[in-house]
């Protein structure tokens, strides 16, 4: 992986990978030493816990006001 530089507003999602299966992700995991895969729902779970830790009552969902 190439070395990103500091750039305002990049974040871990940057050095998120998106693959079509499971398989994929398993073969460059495979070629890519200390990477690993997780479930979509996994990621959307941490991203939610770290949006909550970054920013508190902001990162809540809005009221539903239908």
């Amino acid at each position: 992986m190439v070395p990103l530089l500091p750039v305002a507003g990049w974040s871990f999602c940057h050095y998120l990978q998106h693959f079509a299966s499971p398989a994929t992700a398993q073969q460059w995991t495979a070629a890519h030493p200390g990477t690993f895969v997780i479930s979509l729902n996994a990621a959307t779970e941490l991203a939610r816990r770290h949006a909550a830790r970054a920013f508190g009552a902001m990162s809540s969902p809005a009221p539903d006001t239908r």
